[in-house]
């Protein structure tokens, strides 16, 4: 966030006023320290206008852990956002339904009720539930032509000039999103946290098939033994379980409403002789818009062991896998093909030899 150069004088805080954004105040303090001289926390008594959870924290602190949900707009990359969003993503999407659609059509036949075709179709669920969670998002965002279609009264800025001097209104950009934590909530569900689950979901029961083909190829008798329909839907429903327990961290983040607001670097500093309770929490509550900022609950390194774990076991990890074990599928079906064609040949020869000596 750029702050103009008649604006220098101020810095980004966010307002707040219940217990929720109270304890995601003392969350970020307590990691980041505060800037030597300088007051980075704001706590207020309860009074007649408060609830008594009022207070205001430094973007420096507060952006540790926490961020505007969805992201504000920035103007060169609008274009393109909303070329991405609005027409390239719900095509995609709907192709995707579309395609698994005819394969859940084939796969639920009853003659498709085997281990391997079991497995296909849990994929192919997983993989239809990743089109349709988000889809429906997208195409209000498309229709409404804009990302935060849900608002209808947004940026209603009040002239404050004679109100304070001491704080004034943020970057415009700043309030360009969501003042309704429900509704950033169902949208990070619908088109990032659930998705995610499928995604990984998906990932390794791939890998379990892989793994299926080979062991059906290298031992055909134990294989029709090891796997049956029912042993294969429990390891479906292992593998989405395990999933979720995976991303359980994504799931901590929580949805918290602040005020942005630029405080004078005059009222920042320890040595103040403000009434900030009326002067400065009072006016802000009345006239500041809300913004909603997701918020990580987790500690960093919490998250930061989440993400590569993620990066490892989802991404990494089953790629190598596939690849390994696609070359020993290969391996395997050529030696057994070499062997059939050699046992062919040694057929076709004794069976001249017979002839042969039938002939004599």
């Amino acid at each position: 966030m750029n702050i103009n150069e008649a604006d220098s004088n101020y810095q980004l805080f966010y307002g707040f006023n219940d217990p929720e954004g109270q304890n995601i105040a003392l969350s970020a303090t307590s990691m980041i320290k505060p800037i030597p001289n300088e007051k980075e926390l704001f706590l207020f008594d309860k009074t007649s206008r408060t609830t008594g959870y009022g207070g205001l924290v430094s973007a420096r602190q507060l952006h540790f852990i926490c961020g505007p949900y969805p992201e504000s707009i920035i103007d060169e990359n609008v274009i393109f956002d909303k070329i991405i969003q609005t027409i390239i993503l719900p095509i995609l999407l709907i192709m995707l339904i579309l395609f698994n659609s005819l394969s859940l059509a084939v796969l639920t036949r009853p003659t498709m009720k085997t281990p391997v075709f079991t497995v296909l179709l849990g994929i192919t669920m997983v993989e239809m539930s990743n089109g349709l969670l988000p889809l429906p998002m997208y195409l209000l965002r498309a229709f409404y032509s804009d990302p935060v279609w849900w608002e209808y009264k947004k940026y209603t800025l009040y002239n404050l000039t004679q109100i304070s001097k001491w704080w004034k209104y943020a970057p415009l950009e700043i309030y360009q999103t969501s003042s309704n934590p429900t509704a950033s909530g169902i949208l990070a569900w619908t088109t990032v946290f659930l998705p995610t689950v499928c995604h990984t979901t998906a990932t390794w029961l791939t890998l379990f098939v892989a793994l299926q083909r080979l062991i059906y190829i290298t031992y055909p008798n134990k294989a029709t033994r090891l796997f049956s329909i029912l042993t294969v839907r429990l390891v479906c429903i292992s593998v989405l379980l395990c999933a979720l327990i995976l991303h359980i961290p994504m799931f901590q983040s929580t949805f918290v409403r602040f005020q942005p607001l630029l405080l004078h670097q005059n009222v920042t500093f320890r040595n103040y002789s403000i009434d900030f309770k009326q002067l400065l929490l009072y006016e802000a509550l009345d006239y500041l818009p809300y913004v909603v900022m997701k918020c990580h609950t987790c500690l960093p390194i919490h998250m930061f062991l989440y993400f590569l774990t993620r990066v490892i076991l989802v991404h990494l990890l089953p790629c190598i896998l596939l690849i390994i074990l696609t070359i020993i599928i290969i391996m395997k079906m050529r030696q057994n093909n070499t062997l059939i064609q050699t046992k062919r040949t040694v057929s076709i020869e004794n069976n001249l030899v017979a002839l042969l000596g039938y002939v004599m």
